[in-house]
């Protein structure tokens, strides 16, 4: 039976997708379902936790506020993942009146309207959902920073390496088997390679491999620890 990996960044974008096709009316309840969809998958509450990590919210969100009446969104895409989850969240939470913040930060006339949820919608949520897409499918982009480029291709290397001599661990059918073989030794020939764009495409494909093999998930989780800071 095949596995859908995508069917939870499906399920997210469906979610913002009927907010921005949405009216004003019923906005707060589709923000609910936007926070359900992450609520159901893993690997986007890992993208939001990993862009959570050492934001500074006050700082952060003053600077989007720094304006009267006025939102001014970050240009960095982690950056625009924790501000936009911090108001939906808090939205979502009842300690943001969603038409109270409206009516604030995008009212236009005299009363709120569609005109006001649609800016919204382009302030907050359609940069919220594209840069959860662009994490979603480019995971190593939320760990490019100074502190691992240096050692990182030794140490993918050194886990394809050892994993290599633990594929009987995984009791996996011989076609499978050679699967992951051929993923193993294309991570160590990338990685000697310094070959940036290569490692980050096995990373997708190993990425796969686990989700149908459940199994090998723990080969993934240490991928993934190589390109975390020391």
């Amino acid at each position: 039976m095949s596995v859908d990996v995508n069917y939870e960044l499906e399920q997210f974008n469906t979610a913002c997708d009927d907010f921005l096709k949405g009216k004003y009316i019923l906005a707060d309840l589709k923000i609910s379902g936007i926070m359900k969809s992450i609520a159901y998958s893993e690997k986007i509450k890992n993208i939001i936790s990993k862009c959570l990590e050492n934001f500074d919210i006050g700082k952060e969100l003053g600077n989007v506020f720094n304006n009267e009446n006025v939102v001014v969104m970050p240009s960095e895409s982690k950056k625009i993942v924790a501000v936009c989850f911090n108001i939906l969240y808090n939205i979502d939470n009842k300690e943001i009146n969603f038409f109270d913040f409206l009516n604030t930060y995008f009212k236009d006339g005299n009363e709120l309207g569609n005109r006001e949820f649609e800016e919204f919608s382009k302030v907050i949520i359609l940069p919220f959902k594209k840069a959860i897409n662009k994490f979603y499918t480019n995971t190593h982009i939320l760990t490019e920073s100074k502190e691992y480029q240096d050692n990182i291709y030794n140490k993918i290397a050194r886990v394809a390496q050892i994993e290599l001599h633990n594929l009987d661990n995984y009791k996996l059918k011989t076609i499978y088997k050679e699967e992951l073989q051929i993923l193993l030794e294309s991570f160590v020939t990338s990685s000697n390679n310094n070959d940036k764009q290569y490692v980050f495409s096995l990373m997708i494909a190993l990425d796969y491999f686990c989700q149908i093999h459940k199994k090998c998930k723990p080969i993934f989780e240490e991928m993934q620890n190589c390109f975390k800071p020391q």
